[in-house]
């Protein structure tokens, strides 16, 4: 086996040096995870809730919350252009908000998309009902804990997120869970 050079004798690394240099490395993980997370704590001074948060209007000017239909239940479908299965179920959602107006409200809520590309597809579908933007960090997917897309929230009249859907919707089966929503 090779030995060290005297003028390399100072290069040595000892078992203590590496269990302390592991040390020190697990600290710094711990103080980035701490850091960020005490970010994210901190991030917004007021807790949001998937009603009360502030959304931009997708097809006009100025901004609403889902709990601005308090009293009425809301069922928010978060869709994006680039998404298959949203461009299949928005007919659906179109229907629905034709057959159950008055007594549900239908809004559509672009999510982890551009506008543009959100209001063309509405357009070229013909939707009619409310349409919103997620926010640029898609807080409202979040608050739902959303998986995948498309995501739709049943909003109760109290406006209690009484169940969040991921996945495609079949007009039979969106039209049982609107029915299920409008017992509560």
């Amino acid at each position: 086996m090779g030995r060290l050079l005297p003028e390399h004798r100072a290069v040595q690394v000892t078992q203590s040096s590496r269990f302390r240099g592991a040390v020190l490395a697990f600290v710094l993980s711990i103080a980035a995870v701490a850091g960020v997370l005490g970010y994210r704590h901190f991030e917004s001074t007021t807790p949001q809730s998937a009603t009360t948060l502030q959304l931009a209007r997708l097809d006009g000017p100025g901004t609403a919350r889902l709990a601005d239909w308090h009293g009425t239940p809301v069922v928010v479908n978060l869709f994006a252009s680039w998404c298959p299965s949203c461009l299949t179920e928005m007919p659906a959602f179109e229907r629905a908000s034709q057959d159950y107006s008055g007594r549900v409200m239908i809004v559509g809520v672009d999510s982890q998309d551009t506008p543009s590309e959100g209001l063309r597809l509405a357009r070229q579908l013909g939707v009619t009902y409310p349409l919103l933007i997620d926010t640029r960090h898609a807080d409202l997917y979040a608050l739902l804990h959303g998986q995948g897309m498309p995501v739709t929230a049943f909003i109760g009249r109290d406006g209690a997120v009484r169940r969040a859907y991921s996945g495609e919707l079949d007009e039979a089966l969106l039209r049982q869970l609107i029915d299920e929503l409008l017992q509560f």
